[in-house]
């Protein structure tokens, strides 16, 4: 499960590079998962606008209500996803803070 993790966030880390790359910028951004969740629409609005300079749209704040749930069935056996991720119907910010709960 770990090299999983390892090798979804590098491929992340690569596509961002190839993209500052193409689009000749250095421009970097970070995003704490926290504030993802309690506010999702100026946090797409800034990865959208201020990140890639594409054009945010209302429904990026939550694929839930959007057809974009469907790019997600894919995801479902891949570890790395959200085992919940299909059975949830929102982005809940109340699930920002349960990372802190988990004993190690």
């Amino acid at each position: 499960v770990e090299q999983s993790w390892v090798d979804t966030n590098r491929a992340c880390d690569d596509f961002m590079a190839a993209y500052r790359e193409a689009a000749g910028t250095t421009s970097s951004m970070r995003l704490r998962y926290e504030d993802f969740l309690r506010d999702p629409a100026t946090c797409t609005r800034a990865i959208c606008e201020d990140l890639l300079g594409i054009r945010w749209e209302e429904g990026m704040a939550n694929p839930y209500e959007t057809s974009a749930v469907k790019s997600f069935e894919a995801a479902e056996s891949k570890s790395t996803t959200d085992q919940k991720l299909l059975k949830r119907k929102t982005i809940e910010p109340r699930q920002a803070e349960k990372w802190r709960e988990v004993q190690l």
